[in-house]
């Protein structure tokens, strides 16, 4: 902290709390608790306290995937897709077919553009 200013009154085991009821979210815990990043920082070199916010974190990820279950229990097409892309290893096919009209020749293209170019 800087010179001046009062010390911090919040403890890890408060900040770990509202870590918990804020589902993980450092920022927005050490911003409403009024804690310094560089003392959240500095806690985070504590084994501890480290593994009890990855705990928190983990809370978070089991929250979100409570809720996918439920958006996919409710037939929700966007989650099943997207459940399917990055658990299941299905991808959409996409085909492109290129008309061989609209072919460019890259070093004609680039002829003309110096072309253009001395002439200014």
């Amino acid at each position: 902290m800087k010179a001046g200013t009062t010390k911090c009154k919040v403890t890890q085991k408060e900040f770990l709390e509202k870590l918990t009821e804020y589902r993980g979210n450092a920022y927005r815990t050490y911003t409403e608790l009024g804690v310094p990043y560089s003392l959240y920082l500095k806690w985070r070199e504590d084994p501890k306290f480290e593994e009890e916010l990855q705990k928190a974190r983990t809370k978070l990820i089991e929250f979100a995937e409570n809720k996918l279950d439920d958006l996919i229990e409710a037939g929700n097409e966007k989650m099943i897709k997207f459940l399917l892309a990055t658990k299941g290893g299905y991808t959409e096919k996409k085909e492109v077919t290129l008309n061989s009209t609209n072919v460019v020749d890259i070093n004609t293209a680039l002829d003309e553009i110096r072309s253009e170019l001395s002439t200014e």
